[in-house]
């Protein structure tokens, strides 16, 4: 029980520096989405994408182009370090939604699925953006 404890105690320490060290600067996700999607109940059109990242529970996703943005609650996503950034979103018949959000270095958002219809029953496809980041 001890070592668990220690454990625990020392990932704890870890992801407090890291949070730490993820607030000193800013990172912003960019990306070109091909297609409509839709964030929690909102919908986006296809366009150029700029996602700040932070430690919060929430995502700002801004459309470039259209000058719009969209404030959508998100988990925790904790990810492999090496992962490169991306977009991933599941797509079925009628539309795709934005399930996860990689901004690299073992972090970022994840958003619950809530299909319903007759688009709830259906298999989702996995599609994955690629994007770019800049501090």
């Amino acid at each position: 029980m001890k070592s668990l404890n220690g454990k625990l105690a020392a990932l704890a320490a870890v992801l407090a520096i890291g949070a730490t060290a993820a607030s000193a600067q800013t990172v912003a996700l960019k990306a070109s989405i091909p297609f409509a999607f839709n964030v929690g109940k909102q919908t986006m059109p296809a366009g150029d994408y700029r996602i700040p990242m932070n430690a919060a529970h929430y995502m700002v996703i801004s459309n470039v182009g259209e000058h719009t943005t969209r404030i959508a609650g998100a988990n925790a996503l904790v990810t492999n370090p090496t992962e490169q950034p991306r977009l991933v979103f599941e797509c079925r018949a009628s539309h795709c939604a934005l399930r996860q959000v990689h901004a690299g270095g073992g972090w970022g958002y994840e958003f619950p699925a809530k299909w319903s219809g007759p688009d709830a029953k259906e298999l989702a496809r996995v599609m994955t953006v690629p994007v770019s980041s800049a501090y």
